[in-house]
């Protein structure tokens, strides 16, 4: 029998027994049938039935006990297997990523200033695990060992026992879960958000240098010497922004040609720098203020799509007509068809539609971080390796 089919049998087996319990056929202190008779009800071979009765025993619904048998121990499985479904098929498996998440998450708290960084370092490897080709078993370890880890940096005895007591349950399960891609790209990006989450203290330090408190940081630039196109909108926005009181920090460079231009339009259209606007010519210090951005407006070069997917950032991407080929327009769409920016065309580009974009990103905090973990998912953080690989296969095989 193969994997999947052995995967498709002991999940026979956990449903049947859950059925049961749900019915109320199986209550604690029954004996299960032995194996032969359980297995020939089911249907099923003997391994995959001891596979299902593994998976039972690690959640404590079940009990072997040495010459007598496998027995119902637990009657709150009733009510879990209930609301859970006990993961036992791959649209159910999405829930249990979902709370570990949530769990994941909130323990972020209480490690919060405990990480060092030799500890951000292992994590951080652990993490790109899963930006490559693996096998599943280091799909496993390097899951495995990450959570792990959280718990350990918590220093709290009672956590740390609890996560032992379920790790072989944990580690079973995994092995269910990436067996469907699916779930290993949705465990990328989940490691990757916790991940970034602990080291979120850094952009909360840049946020605070720059007083933006609670309010959403926009960042805008059009390149070096500045794009008009870009200094008008951005202007169009900025006044609304101002006359609509919105709670924001717009960061914006003008570029070399755009500073009178800038000028010009703030006092054509009724805003001014301030508490709320901050006007350079160029931005000297790009990574810090990339991090502590909630949403980019920019141009759509390869190298700043690669910094927005490398960090993170929700984009509106305005992409320059002025390039071979239009190449940063097909930038900018790749973008947009992963759900990680909104694009506007050049042609299109007027400050209504430029507003309404921003308007609609920042107006749901939860939509907007949905944009951003998008374009954390595209990004390739260790391409340099890649290519350094590549070439390094190249040189061999040509040198033999």
């Amino acid at each position: 029998m193969n994997e999947t089919g052995r995967v498709s049998a002991s999940d026979l087996v956990v449903n049947n027994i859950r059925s049961k319990i749900q019915r109320g056929e199986l209550k604690v202190g029954d004996r299960l049938p032995v194996e032969a008779d359980l297995a020939r009800e089911l249907n099923v071979g003997r391994s995959s039935l001891r596979e299902g009765i593994k998976i039972l025993t690690a959640y404590g619904v079940v009990e072997s006990r040495q010459g007598e048998g496998t027995f119902i121990t637990d009657n709150v499985a009733r009510n879990f297997f209930e609301y859970m479904g006990f993961f036992p098929s791959k649209e159910n498996s999405e829930y249990l990523v979902e709370l570990r998440r949530v769990i994941e998450v909130g323990n972020i708290a209480a490690i919060y200033d405990r990480v060092t960084p030799q500890q951000y370092d292992q994590l951080e490897k652990l993490v790109d695990v899963f930006d490559e080709e693996h096998t599943i078993d280091e799909y496993v370890e390097a899951d495995y060992n990450f959570h792990n880890m959280l718990i350990e940096i918590t220093g709290n005895p009672m956590l740390i026992q609890v996560n032992n007591m379920i790790a072989q349950m944990r580690r079973d399960l995994l092995y269910r879960m990436f067996s469907h891609p699916e779930i290993i790209q949705d465990a990328r990006i989940s490691h990757r958000a916790i991940f970034n989450s602990l080291k979120a203290k850094d952009r909360d330090a840049i946020r605070a240098e720059l007083g933006a408190g609670d309010r959403t940081v926009i960042l805008s630039f059009g390149g070096s010497l500045g794009a008009r196109r870009v200094n008008e909108v951005v202007a169009d926005l900025c006044a609304w922004e101002q006359h609509e009181k919105k709670p924001v920090l717009h960061l914006h460079a003008t570029g070399q040609y755009g500073v009178q231009l800038f000028k010009d339009l703030e006092q054509q259209k009724g805003f001014a720098e301030g508490d709320s606007l901050v006007v350079k010519e160029y931005i000297n210090n790009m990574p810090e203020l990339l991090a502590a951005a909630d949403l980019v407006i920019s141009r759509a070069g390869a190298l700043t799509l690669a910094e927005l997917e490398a960090v993170g950032r929700a984009a509106v991407l305005i992409p320059s007509p002025n390039v071979a080929e239009n190449h940063q327009y097909y930038n900018a769409m790749e973008l947009q068809k992963a759900g990680a920016a909104v694009v506007i065309e050049e042609k299109d580009l007027t400050g209504e539609k430029l507003v309404a974009a921003v308007k609609e990103m920042t107006a749901d905090p939860e939509k907007l971080r949905e944009i951003s973990l998008a374009a954390k998912a595209l990004g390739v953080p260790n391409a340099c390796g890649h290519i350094t690989d590549e070439l390094l296969d190249l040189y061999k095989t040509h040198r033999k």
